[in-house]
C-alpha cells in the first residue's frame, strides 16, 4: 500500500481511497477521498464513505426531483387557466402597492417576472388547438384597473411598459 502511495504513476490521488488496507475501486477516486494516510486511517476511511454514500444520495434527489418537476406540467387547458389567473391576481398584487414612479422602478424585477410568467402560460395556451374563447374574469379586471392606476402616475407608464417588453417579445417568437 505504501509503495502505491509513493508511485508516481498514480500521482497525488490513487484509484483507490488510501485509507483502506487493500486497493479497492471507487467511482470517483480524485473526489471522495481527500485525507492524507494517518495514524486514524480508520476513522478518515469511515468519512470517506460517508462522503460516497451522501454523493449517491444527493444524485439520487437530483433524478427524483428532476422527474418531479417534469411530471407537475399543467395536463389540461383548465390547468393552465387556472395557473394564469394565479398569476395575474399576483401580478395585481405586486402592482396595487405601487403608488409612485421610484415604487415602480424598485419593483421592476418582480413586475418582469410575473409578465413572463404569464407570457409562458400563454404559450402553453397557444399549444392546444383552438381554445374556446373565455369571458373575463375578476383577476385580469383586477389587472386592467391597476395598470391603468400606474398609467395615470407621471412617467411610471413607460417603466411598466418596459417590463412588459421582454413578455411581449417571447410571445411574438412563439407565434
Amino acid at each position: 500500500m505504501k509503495s502505491q502511495l509513493q508511485n508516481p504513476n498514480f500521482g497525488p490521488n490513487p484509484p483507490f481511497c488510501r485509507h483502506s488496507r487493500s486497493p479497492r475501486k471507487l467511482p470517483m477516486p480524485s473526489r471522495i477521498c481527500q485525507f492524507a494516510p494517518s495514524a486514524g486511517w480508520r476513522q478518515n476511511h469511515r468519512i470517506c464513505a460517508r462522503k460516497r454514500v451522501l454523493q449517491l444520495a444527493l444524485k439520487f434527489l437530483i433524478v427524483v426531483c428532476m422527474t418531479c418537476l417534469a411530471g407537475c406540467s399543467p395536463a389540461t387547458l383548465e390547468d393552465l387557466r387556472c395557473q394564469g389567473e394565479a398569476e395575474t391576481l399576483q401580478l395585481a398584487k405586486v402592482l396595487r402597492g405601487l403608488e409612485t414612479k421610484e415604487d415602480v422602478q424598485k419593483a421592476l424585477p418582480k413586475i418582469k417576472k410575473r409578465f413572463n410568467r404569464i407570457a409562458v402560460i400563454l404559450g402553453e395556451v397557444r399549444k392546444f388547438p383552438n381554445p374556446p374563447p373565455l369571458d373575463p374574469t375578476m383577476a385580469s379586471e383586477e389587472l386592467f384597473i391597476e395598470l391603468s392606476r400606474l398609467y395615470e402616475i407621471p412617467g411610471a407608464r413607460e417603466w411598466v411598459e418596459g417590463a412588459e417588453e421582454e413578455a411581449v417579445q417571447k410571445l411574438s417568437r412563439e407565434f
